[in-house]
């Protein structure tokens, strides 16, 4: 990749604009995932070796705590990510698929996202479309915990 630079900050140069800008909007989404997995892991394998006279201690109940929001806060970034909203990543990968570049409609978003984005955090509705995607994650998620500590 080959950046250049502006007064402001080090613009990307894509050989391939529309994929490219896939894989960048993926990738966070992508590592917010990989944490998520990796936490859950470590939930799931705590569990299994936490002898039960410390699973009992306070700071014990105090890691299980952490371990757990690491996950939820990971799984939940990772869904709010992919709103097609800018400046949010899901509003790159939605460009890159339907090639939205030079359209009214791509420059409107892109000039007045953060409003629509605060307008829709203000009204709720991001967590009415959130929820169940989380929640469905978090299941599965807390299967495999389980299944790895049982």
């Amino acid at each position: 990749e080959i950046y250049t630079l502006s007064l402001h900050d080090a613009l990307p140069i894509f050989k391939h604009p529309r994929r490219d800008q896939i894989i960048v909007g993926l990738a966070g989404v992508f590592n917010n995932m990989l944490c998520a997995l990796a936490f859950s892991v470590i939930c799931g394998l705590y569990i299994r070796l936490i002898p039960v006279k410390f699973a009992v201690t306070k700071i014990s109940q105090i890691i299980w705590i952490i371990l757990l929001r690491t996950v939820s806060i990971n799984v939940s970034l990772m869904i709010f990510n992919l709103l097609p909203v800018p400046p949010l990543d899901g509003f790159g990968v939605l460009c890159g698929i339907f090639d939205l570049y030079n359209t009214k409609f791509y420059w409107y978003a892109r000039r007045y996202g953060m409003i629509i984005l605060l307008v829709l955090l203000y009204l709720g509705a991001t967590g009415i479309v959130l929820r169940p995607a989380v929640n469905a994650v978090m299941n599965l998620l807390t299967r495999l915990i389980l299944a790895i500590g049982v």
